[in-house]
């Protein structure tokens, strides 16, 4: 290996309109310098992949469910050779082990297969364990990853499911990988540029919400009848409004369902003049500066928080997965409530206490980040170079 770089390949649900998943990417390639590494890494949109890191990029488009028409949006040739070539893999970020769909497991243990038997160290990094229902899943994962050299999940609840299904290998627990990123040198100026171009308010409170509502409902989402949640969205960032008398930012981060749902909760609310929705599809740096720029933000979407931390901006969670739940145990947050609280009264009260409260918390919260990045840069070398 002397006097060459190594070749690392990466695959996850990257590009595919979730700034949540390439915030895990752009966090990971931190942690592999291009200096010793030649990087691939499958995405859906190879341009904006290639702004956060100078890597190669293959056509790979997940999520997007399984079809004949779907294999038109796979380079296959190229992840083969890709592969075969490979001195790691990376099967990397977000809730990928799961068996919500027959096809999911399969494609990545194939793709681990192809790297192994080409003599690629595999690892697992930074991955959320969902929902494993079936036998055949949990013996998939059971064979497969004993196999693999590695594995950092980045919650504890992920690796007592792994451990459940028969994982009988170490599996390391370390914050998500988007923790490896730093906020942008400038945060105001950044933020200025993006709302002066839109012509929309400097101050505000931020606001993210997952554009079905439910993550366990994604794969039914187009076929919901989520008007219920929509008047109480509603109702939330109207009292906000009045209480607090700032403008609310709303902040896609899965695009296009999120700006969709932010369009509907607007037309049902009395101040909707007063809530504006950003509305270009930001990048990961983008929505930080954003997020960063804010009074506080009120929190859906998991990486909208990591995001709150990384800038020390103080946060409410509104708990919409269980995966937020882990997370604001990891970090020790209180300030929160269930989607399911939405009417309920103490949902206010909760959100006022949290807002007499904001300034205590943006000093408790500024130094998580640079531990949890400490620990990723310590953590997944090890993990690499075995």
């Amino acid at each position: 290996m002397t006097g060459r770089k190594r070749k690392l390949v990466v695959a996850g649900a990257y590009g595919c309109g979730n700034v949540g998943d390439d915030a895990i990417l752009a966090g990971m390639l931190q942690l592999f310098p291009p200096e010793k590494w030649d990087i691939t890494v499958f995405t859906a949109d190879p341009d904006l992949t290639r702004k956060y890191a100078p890597v190669r990029t293959l056509r790979q488009r997940l999520n997007a469910g399984f079809s004949p028409g779907i294999l038109k949006e796979f380079d296959l040739n190229g992840i083969m050779r890709a592969l075969v070539s490979a001195d790691v893999f990376v099967i990397g970020g977000g809730a990928l082990i799961h068996d919500l769909r027959i096809y999911n497991l399969p494609y990545f243990f194939l793709l681990h297969t192809i790297a192994a038997m080409a003599g690629a160290r595999v690892l697992y990094l930074g991955i959320g364990v969902g929902t494993l229902k079936t036998r055949a899943g949990r013996r998939l994962c059971r064979f497969f990853m004993n196999r693999a050299a590695g594995i950092l999940v980045r919650d504890e609840e992920s690796r007592i499911r792994l451990c459940a299904s028969g994982i009988h290998q170490t599996v390391h627990v370390g914050p998500d990988l988007a923790f490896a990123l730093r906020p942008p040198e400038n945060i105001s100026l950044s933020a200025k540029t993006i709302l002066s171009g839109e012509g929309l308010p400097d101050r505000y409170v931020a606001a993210t919400v997952c554009g079905w509502f439910k993550s366990g409902d994604f794969w039914q989402k187009n076929r919901l009848d989520i008007s219920g949640s929509i008047k109480r969205m509603a109702v939330l960032y109207d009292g906000i409004i009045e209480s607090y008398d700032e403008n609310i930012l709303f902040l896609p981060t899965v695009t296009p369902h999120d700006r969709d749902t932010a369009l509907r909760i607007q037309s049902a609310m009395k101040h909707g003049g007063r809530f504006y929705c950003i509305q270009k599809n930001c990048t990961v740096h983008e929505t930080m500066a954003l997020i960063g720029h804010s009074q506080w933000l009120l929190a859906m979407r998991l990486h909208s928080m990591i995001f709150a931390v990384i800038t020390g901006v103080p946060f409410f969670a509104l708990v919409y997965d269980d995966k937020v739940r882990y997370f604001l145990n990891q970090i020790g947050s209180t300030h929160s409530d269930d989607i399911d609280h939405l009417m309920d009264d103490r949902l206010f009260s909760r959100i006022d206490a949290f807002y007499r409260s904001r300034k205590k918390l943006r000093n408790r919260i500024l130094p998580l980040s640079g531990l949890y990045r400490e620990r990723l840069e310590r953590m997944i070398p090890e993990l690499a170079e075995a």
